[in-house]
């Protein structure tokens, strides 16, 4: 069926994705597989609804094992469960935002309860990076700092901030956007850059960076930049970037919002 089953990784404290066709889940002891069954979450590809069938298979002990299918229905949420202020003028959101606090990507923006996410807001670079670093499960990291305008840490929050800064450095994330002394994580994050960091990610996690589309029926694909002319292509060849004027353009160099961002992230963490 399309889209991902993930699973909760006691361990690392996250959802994870898993390979259905090699995945074990137990029931009872953690001798009998990777995951808890109760721990299993299936998410649709996004933007897809109505009714999907999963089909599993169950094995005892003695090893008997027999097929199962399991049916859901895919909906699409009006509005965020999660956030106030992704409402239903913000519904083609609601799934992506929802999606990406499961999976612990996301926080909220305010300091009080954390109940707004400010989806208008623009996307920062060092955001994004954040993002990603929780997504490879907030590896240790022991390199030296590169970068001269990410402060040392003084909280748990700035701690992770200076991990993901650091990380993203030493496996190439922030290759063709920062290749200086400067990491700039307050910079607004262009779509084009976006493309670039997440081809730079996937790559760097050992994904398909497979690259045979082209971008030259959009008006503005002059406007890619040289440094992230692979990673645009990559992305909407994959879907992952689409046109946001009826197939005319891809608006490259325009800054994303957060609840854009999480939009695209979705795509491709259920694609």
């Amino acid at each position: 069926a399309a889209g991902r089953i993930y699973a909760y990784d006691a361990v690392a404290k996250r959802y994870v994705s898993t390979t259905p066709e090699k995945t074990k889940f137990y029931t009872l002891s953690t001798t009998d597989g990777s995951y808890s069954i109760t721990s299993a979450l299936y998410v649709p590809k996004a933007g897809q609804t109505g009714t999907v069938t999963l089909t599993c298979v169950a094995y005892r002990r003695s090893g008997e094992s027999y097929e199962d299918n399991i049916i859901i229905t895919a909906i699409n949420k009006t509005a965020s469960a999660s956030f106030a202020d992704v409402g239903s003028d913000m519904s083609w959101a609601a799934n992506a935002v929802d999606f990406s606090r499961k999976l612990g990507l996301v926080g909220g923006t305010d300091n009080a309860g954390r109940a707004l996410f400010s989806p208008r807001n623009t996307m920062r670079r060092g955001d994004l990076v954040l993002i990603l670093y929780r997504l490879a499960g907030s590896p240790s990291v022991s390199a030296m700092m590169p970068y001269t305008d990410v402060p040392t840490p003084t909280t748990s929050y700035s701690t992770e901030i200076y991990n993901s800064a650091m990380w993203a450095y030493s496996n190439g994330i922030m290759r063709n956007i920062a290749d200086g002394t400067l990491y700039d994580p307050n910079t607004a994050l262009t779509r084009q850059d976006f493309a670039q960091i997440l081809f730079n990610y996937t790559k760097a996690m050992g994904g398909n960076v497979a690259n045979n589309g082209n971008i030259n029926s959009y008006s503005d694909a002059n406007q890619v930049s040289a440094n992230t002319r692979e990673g645009v292509i990559w992305a909407v060849a994959n879907g992952y970037i689409t046109s946001t004027t009826s197939g005319l353009t891809i608006e490259p160099t325009r800054a994303a919002t957060r609840a854009e961002i999480v939009t695209l992230l979705h795509r491709y963490l259920t694609y």
